[in-house]
């Protein structure tokens, strides 16, 4: 156990080091699978593209 005052970052690293990466694969996605991303405020975005928006560091254009 870490003594008060330590930090784990040298743990953390070799943990996110021993993570398998693996090729990117979105076969059999659809966004028919996430019926959660609604639209609310009935303004034409769902809620992936409202989070986007809302998170964006860079307004999106055109604005709505």
């Amino acid at each position: 156990m870490a003594a008060p005052g330590d930090t784990a970052g040298t743990a953390v690293a070799k943990a996110v080091e021993s993570l398998p990466v693996a090729a990117e694969d979105s076969a059999g996605c659809s966004s028919s699978g996430f019926r959660h991303w609604t639209d609310p405020d009935q303004d034409g975005r769902g809620t992936r593209a409202e989070v986007v928006i809302a998170e964006a560091t860079t307004p999106p254009w055109p604005p709505r």
